[in-house]
């Protein structure tokens, strides 16, 4: 321990006296393993971190896997009440529904909160405790209807009402509806899916005063047990999938199709993300450490060079040390702890540069990102930031170490102090570490290129309808809370205020908008059937076709005429045509999809309904009029849409000013939102590009500086014998074009099948043989390279022969 002091004290030592250099390579280091921080915290929030409350590990969400499909977070409220009397392997289940309110938190002003409806017991199974007041009690929990009561999160109460402990009693206004506030929840708790953080909980029971009779409807439920201690998951899962045949012996939704399935539980207490979305995030994740890592081999690689300048500038140094008896090893040690203090100097300033470098990540991410609400640093992020600067002191730091020993003393003891020694093969290392870093840097910018291209290809796709001069606005919720809502009724009210407005080419009210990230299946049948064909499913309006730009084939589409009490009809697309009769006409054939019969009124275009990249797919449309499911207006401007938006909302908020005003957003916006995925990853990798850009034209720049001073005695022979200063421009440039050269060479080579992988492991269709991109990346490379050797080529063309040549 004594000599590992005493080495850490040489350092510090030999750092002091050359501040310059400590400064240069902390920097380097701190902004190579800040972005790896950054990157890394972002991680841990997403998948790693276990939520705020009692034993994580032993919370688990349920799915039920078919030959089919799977079902995970499709459960009915009836499923939930069936799992908690008849799941003994749970200590408590739970579910929670997410829902966009109305707050009035002024007189006549009100204002969009996000609310969590929560069944029974959900505050007890998760062991969260509440800092003022209390949570639901089990009446307040089982009486449908009887008890609003809410219970606020610790942040809405702090920003809102300024942590005054007078609230407990009072009322909000929550949807038109008076609610008592009970109790605030403990700091930190943002619910289960803390992506999507809450303001505030409601109890499940008082759903039907806000939708309608959705408790029961609705099929879109998570389940989540908390798993007993003494059964294991895999012993959980076969008692579960013992009950699955009698859960769906009265399920009117399934078809009794998930009675021969198996029970899948999924731990779900660490992280933000749940299911598919969980899924995607590890493969997103790894790209994003992949990216951030090769960021930090560029610093990395800087930092090694430039210690091995230092230490070659030091020959003389440890070539005397070595005379006088010192051993090889110790001086390999000294030079490593010398690495090690710059390492960690680096990681503590890139530990503190991530802490804002997160906050400016959440800031610039695409709204609609799946991202926790709070994102910081804990324990995980402190440990890996000390274990990659440890990791880069033993794998950067130890090659300079070994070359800067290696060295002929007397040939070094000989050497003029003034003048650095030629060798070759040192300098030949230097070489290949700046190459490496213009290799890793092409490949960042190829990935950012091809992303940015794919990106624009994609909005450049047939969508099948038309985007353009499109607005979207939801409707006010109220508009739907009771339960037996003539569809026809609200459908008139709207198209009254909307049709009047002279900038309206088309308007039609929708369940669910195409290319919305997300939609409804249904399974249609022909007469005597049983197996039917799966059908993306929407419910829409009149002039629904007409205002979307979608062609109608054949037949007709829906009308006023097509309302309850009327004959069921439906408008089928042509891949489903073709596939339920392919060789006769579908207009006025009778198909069957949720016990019901319909008749097939009209054929309409394909178009693209989950994702833009999507294969042609089978779709239905059923009449809104009928089904009383239509909560989204989508109306066709004459115009710009931007001059329509204001008029719009105010004319969907006078249907009720006692909810928040709904904003209009256009139909582009709603598309641009389903791309996020590949308008953050283009973002993301071009500021990386970019950085990596920086580090490696600095690396560049240092080594033809280092180039010209080694080359001086030859640089002012040549000038005293005649030589012009483009001819000595060109000798120092021709070195580093080649180091470039190379290194774009092998960039462009790995490019290629990196491209392929992510491709591959990416929902990205990326062209990894576009010549657009190859031509930029390669001008922007050999523009800053070039930017980056005209400095010190200029330098050496300036030099004085007399000086040059005064130590020869």
């Amino acid at each position: 321990m004594s000599t590992f002091l005493n080495d850490l004290k040489y350092a510090f030592r030999q750092l002091h006296k050359n501040p310059g250099f400590a400064v240069v390579v902390i920097l380097i280091l701190a902004l190579g393993i800040g972005i790896n921080a950054t990157a890394f915290t972002v991680v841990n929030a997403v998948l790693f971190r276990p939520l705020p409350v009692k034993d994580p590990q032993q919370l688990c969400s349920l799915s039920i896997h078919t030959q089919e499909q799977v079902y995970d977070g499709t459960f009915t409220y009836p499923d939930l009440e069936f799992f908690q009397d008849n799941a003994d392997v749970f200590e408590g289940v739970l579910t929670f529904k997410s829902m966009s309110l109305s707050w009035q938190w002024q007189p006549n002003q009100t204002r969009k909160i996000l609310a969590e409806w929560v069944s029974r017991d959900y505050f007890n199974i998760l062991g969260v405790k509440t800092s003022l007041g209390r949570s639901f009690n089990l009446e307040e929990q089982s009486v449908p209807n009887a008890y609003p009561v809410v219970v606020l999160s610790h942040a809405f109460w702090s920003s809102e009402f300024d942590s005054s402990p007078d609230i407990l009693g009072t009322d909000i206004i929550i949807s038109s509806k008076n609610y008592t506030i009970v109790g605030v929840a403990e700091p930190g708790f943002e619910g289960m899916r803390p992506s999507r953080s809450p303001d505030l909980w409601l109890p499940m029971m008082m759903m039907v005063q806000v939708s309608g009779g959705a408790l029961t409807r609705d099929t879109n439920y998570e389940v989540i047990g908390r798993l007993r201690r003494e059964v294991s998951r895999r012993n959980a899962e076969t008692q579960l999938t013992a009950l699955l045949p009698e859960l769906d012996k009265n399920s009117n939704n399934f078809s009794g199709k998930r009675g021969q399935g198996r029970v899948v539980l999924t731990r779900c207490g660490h992280g933000s993300l749940a299911g598919k979305d969980r899924g995607a995030a590890w493969v997103g994740s790894l790209v994003f450490l992949a990216v951030t890592g090769m960021v930090l081999l560029i610093a990395c690689a800087n930092m090694a060079n430039l210690l091995l300048a230092r230490a070659m500038a030091r020959r003389r140094e440890i070539a005397t040390r070595l005379a006088l008896g010192a051993g090889r090893f110790d001086l390999i040690r000294q030079l490593l702890c010398e690495s090690l203090v710059l390492a960690l100097a680096g990681g503590c300033v890139g530990l503190w540069l991530t802490h804002g470098a997160v906050q400016l990540f959440m800031s610039m991410r695409p709204g609609g990102v799946k991202l926790p609400q709070a994102i910081g640093l804990d324990t995980r992020v402190v440990v890996f930031t000390v274990c990659l600067s440890l990791l880069t002191t033993l794998i950067f730091g130890l090659i300079p170490a070994l070359q800067g020993t290696r060295v002929a003393i007397s040939q070094a003891l000989k050497e003029n102090q003034g003048m650095l020694s030629s060798d070759t093969k040192r300098f030949g290392v230097r070489n290949i570490l700046i190459a490496a870093q213009i290799t890793l840097c092409v490949v960042l910018l190829m990935m950012a290129g091809l992303l940015l291209r794919n990106l624009q290809q994609t909005m450049n796709i047939d969508f099948g309808f038309d985007d353009k001069h499109t607005l979207l606005v939801q409707l006010p919720e109220s508009l739907f809370k009771e339960r037996d809502v003539d569809p026809y009724s609200i459908h008139e009210r709207v198209m009254d205020q909307i049709q009047a407005l002279p900038d309206v080419e088309g308007a039609s009210l929708v369940g669910q908008i195409q290319l919305s990230g997300g939609s409804l299946e249904t399974t249609v049948s022909l007469p005597g059937t049983e197996n039917g064909q799966k059908a993306i499913t929407y419910y829409v309006g009149p002039d629904y076709f007409n205002t979307m730009r979608i062609g109608v084939k054949q037949g007709r589409e829906f009308s006023l005429h097509d309302r309850k009490g009327q004959k069921n009809v439906v408008i089928i697309n042509e891949t489903l045509a073709r596939l339920l009769w392919p060789n006769e006409n579908p207009i006025g054939q009778i198909v069957g999809s949720n016990e019901k019969t319909f008749e097939v009124c009209g054929i309409v275009a394909n178009s693209k309904y989950h994702d833009v990249r999507e294969t042609p797919q089978p779709a239905a449309y059923y009449c809104s009029l009928q089904t009383g499911w239509a909560q989204v207006l989508i109306v066709r401007s004459k115009g710009q849409p931007v001059l329509l938006r204001r008029v719009l909302e105010e004319k969907i908020h006078a249907l009720d000013p006692s909810v928040a005003r709904s904003q209009a957003r256009t139909y582009t916006q709603q598309i641009r939102g389903v791309l996020i995925a590949e308008r953050f990853a283009s973002l993301f990798i071009t500021l990386i590009g970019a950085g990596g850009l920086l580090l490696a034209s600095v690396g560049l720049y240092g080594v033809v500086s280092y180039m010209g001073r080694l080359r001086t005695p030859e640089i002012g022979m040549r000038v005293a014998l005649g030589a012009q200063k483009i001819d000595i421009i060109r000798l120092v440039v021709r070195q580093a074009v080649r180091i470039v050269l190379v290194g774009l060479s092998v960039g462009m080579c790995l490019a290629v099948p990196f491209a392929l992988f992510l491709s591959k492991l990416t929902p990205f269709e990326l062209s990894v043989f576009d010549p657009a991109t190859f031509v930029i990346v390669t001008s922007v490379l050999l523009m800053t390279a070039a930017l980056a050797c005209l400095i010190p080529a200029l330098r050496a063309a300036k030099i004085d022969p007399m000086e040059a040549l005064r130590y020869e």
